[in-house]
């Protein structure tokens, strides 16, 4: 049990189990290059799990009672990671739900197996702008093997969903898009607004406007029964709203880092930067410990980790984005701290906003 005093009141968080979703980076490292990535604004190594810290991760989820899915993805490609089959399949006999984040490049080998063990979610970032992987054919034509694979092998897991951002340069070809997810069995299309890593890339981003027209025909189009019965789209917010809501936090989900340091998200999981209405923001990477050290539920219940999650979850930090002082602010040019106190600053996030979104 945590207590923290106040100056007129005491807060008490008890100690949980309740960790219900793991996040789970295998590797850091990726096959592709692209000029959006997040990658590209890391300022520390890269890296890819060990064998210590994956037998530990394997051996720690043994304690998590309450845990639900594990999430296989993080800021790299997990299919490069040499113990990838070997993890998924034991994530599974745990009979645990599992998903899976891929660019999808590599994942024709892979495909069998993760029928045969009954994959639930497969995400595949999905591009058509310069600045992604450009993969439109070559996801479609995965997508398809795999719809064609489940049907020969009677099985209809795993799910296959398309993680796709839009900017300026691409949101043209959501029609083209639209018309391609016919008969392709993606489930889900994610669609994000752009965080630009590099300043000229904000022109680009389509955020903090009315929602373009594009966006809402698109939504249309795969409502319509005659073009795709089972495709759904969930779609970005584009404007400030009062509300903000954390899915790491809401969903009790942590992420551990290749290198076995925990981080409440993936926007804390590296050191990088990023630029929000012109300015840049410098990221500081978050661990509340590493699982080398120290069992996962000592992590999750400790006294800074217990009260971040408490002070997100009630929203209890400053809003910068629509500040009237933020021009001239010092705690804006980086996560270390804000205006009301708080540690690993979140007053600016725009993943909790619903402006960027990942599955």
């Amino acid at each position: 049990m945590n207590v923290y005093d106040l100056k007129d009141s005491q807060i008490i968080i008890k100690e949980s189990d309740d960790v219900r979703k793991l996040y789970l980076e295998l590797t850091s490292e990726c096959n592709f290059d692209c000029e959006m990535c997040f990658r590209h604004g890391f300022s520390n190594s890269f890296g890819s799990m060990d064998k210590e810290v994956l037998n530990k991760v394997l051996e720690e989820i043994k304690s998590l009672p309450r845990l639900d899915e594990v999430v296989i993805g993080g800021i790299g490609e997990p299919l490069m990671h040499p113990s990838f089959q070997r993890v998924a399949d034991w994530i599974k006999q745990q009979n645990i739900k599992l998903s899976i984040t891929s660019n999808g490049a590599l994942a024709d080998p892979h495909i069998d197996f993760m029928i045969e063990k009954k994959v639930d979610n497969l995400y595949l970032s999905f591009e058509t702008g310069d600045i992604g992987h450009a993969n439109e054919t070559y996801i479609f034509d995965i997508a398809k093997i795999i719809e064609h694979r489940k049907r020969k092998l009677k099985n209809h897991l795993p799910s296959v969903h398309f993680s796709m951002v839009i900017t300026r340069n691409n949101i043209g070809d959501l029609d083209r898009v639209a018309q391609a997810l016919r008969g392709s069995g993606v489930s889900t299309v994610f669609i994000s607004n752009l965080l630009p890593t590099h300043k000229e890339h904000e022109s680009l981003s389509l955020y903090l406007k009315a929602e373009p027209e594009v966006i809402k025909q698109f939504k249309n189009r795969l409502l319509q029964k005659a073009l795709l019965e089972k495709t759904r789209c969930t779609t970005p917010k584009f404007g400030i709203q009062t509300d903000r809501f954390c899915n790491f936090i809401e969903q009790n989900a942590l992420v551990i880092r290749w290198d076995g340091e925990i981080a409440p998200c993936y926007r804390f999981l590296h050191s990088a930067e990023e630029f929000v209405e012109g300015r840049r923001k410098e990221i500081k990477a978050c661990s509340f410990g590493n699982i080398r050290d120290k069992p996962l539920l000592d992590v999750w219940n400790d006294r800074s980790y217990a009260w971040f999650r408490f002070q997100v979850h009630h929203s209890i930090y400053p809003s910068c984005i629509d500040c009237p002082l933020k021009n001239g602010c010092e705690f804006i040019k980086s996560t270390d701290s804000d205006c009301w106190g708080n540690e690993h600053s979140c007053a600016d996030c725009l993943w909790s906003r619903g402006i960027i979104r990942c599955p």
